[in-house]
């Protein structure tokens, strides 16, 4: 092979090495940007032994609509703690403990129906007075504002007491029990 060819050889070689390098970098660079950006909205999980969670489904049965199947499946009782943000979960239906650890950016927070609980409003009627006083007559504007009140649901984060069960039934598997409650409040089914 002649000198003119080795050098041609080394030159080619050369910028394929370039031309391999200016890629790598780039994909570098916009990794580490993507990481900035990722890492200004992520935030640590801070699920609690003993908190009950649901986990985001990945999987759809073959034949359904992913827009009409849920997202999330659950609730589970967080049971132990794991390395990176990892968790052991026990299925609060079945009692049964997943084999493996699960990652917190699969679990979201499982709010109870039982903690919503519908204001209590009161509804302004008139009173038999001889004189009629406007401002004891309910108009739509009192009836409006007492309805959309009434729609508004609250979080109320204290416990409730049970008194006492007054029954018990299956519905899908799922034990649910007729609680009276210690409030005063009417009694419900709860599972």
């Amino acid at each position: 092979m002649g000198k003119e060819a080795k050098e041609h050889i080394q030159d080619v070689i050369e910028k394929l090495k370039i031309a391999k390098e200016i890629p790598t970098d780039n994909v570098n660079r916009r990794q580490e940007k993507n990481k900035e950006h990722y890492d200004k909205k992520a935030k640590e999980p801070d699920f609690r032994f003993g908190q009950t969670v649901l986990i985001r489904v990945y999987k759809v049965p073959p034949g359904l609509s992913r827009k009409l199947q849920d997202k999330s499946d659950g609730p589970y009782l967080t049971t132990q703690l794991g390395p990176n943000h990892t968790y052991r979960l026990m299925n609060c239906n079945t009692r049964k403990v997943m084999k493996s650890l699960i990652n917190a950016q699969h679990l979201r927070i499982y709010h109870h129906p039982r903690l919503f609980k519908r204001q209590n409003d009161t509804i302004v009627t008139p009173q038999n007075n001889d004189e009629e006083n406007d401002e004891h007559q309910p108009n739509a504007d009192n009836a409006q504002t007492v309805s959309n009140e009434i729609d508004k649901e609250i979080v109320d984060e204290t416990t409730y007491e049970v008194e006492c069960l007054l029954g018990k039934k299956t519905m899908n598997g799922v034990v649910h029990y007729k609680c009276k409650w210690k409030d005063g409040s009417t009694p419900t089914w709860f599972d």
